[in-house]
């Protein structure tokens, strides 16, 4: 019996020892915010190409419509995208939590919405983000969920 028991304990502690360690969390914050902050960069430069291949080819965005796959997406994003329509869009997050899997992570901050109207007149709204991303195959983490609170006119000192 006992010869069982030590032997029980021997496999046991085999398996435990040979199981995978969990992710290292941190690492995967810390490539969340920098893919956040690239999303950013790839709409203030107008990069097409680098904002679609930031977003899940079955991506959902929430604003005045809902966008479904990435196609949608980027073509509702165009004129963000444009550097000469008049519009310009930035955020920054101030908050990135991932799953203990290490698949799945939830960014959230501010953004801003400046608006250039054919008169010249400026308005500069603001307001809250929630990105969901997901780590694909490759390794690149991707917008999968998209939703942001309406724009509210921009305090003084937010201006």
């Amino acid at each position: 019996m006992r010869i069982l028991m030590v032997m029980m304990a021997v496999v046991i502690s085999t398996v435990l020892a040979c199981a995978p360690a969990p992710p290292d969390t941190e690492i995967f914050e810390s490539e969340v915010r920098q893919a956040e902050i690239e999303f950013d960069r790839a709409v203030a430069d107008g990069d097409v190409e680098g904002f679609a291949d930031m977003v899940a080819e079955d991506a959902v965005f929430f604003g005045s419509s809902t966008l479904e796959g990435r196609e949608a997406v980027v073509a509702a994003w165009r004129p963000l995208l444009d550097p000469d329509s008049g519009v310009s869009l930035r955020w920054s997050p101030s908050v990135v939590e991932v799953s203990a899997s290490g698949d799945l992570a939830v960014s959230r901050g501010d953004y801003r919405l400046t608006q250039i109207a054919e008169d010249g007149s400026i308005s500069v709204g603001v307001g809250t983000f929630v990105t969901v991303w997901k780590r694909s195959e490759d390794g690149k983490w991707r917008a999968t969920l998209d939703i942001g609170t309406p724009p509210q006119p921009a305090k003084a000192e937010e201006r």
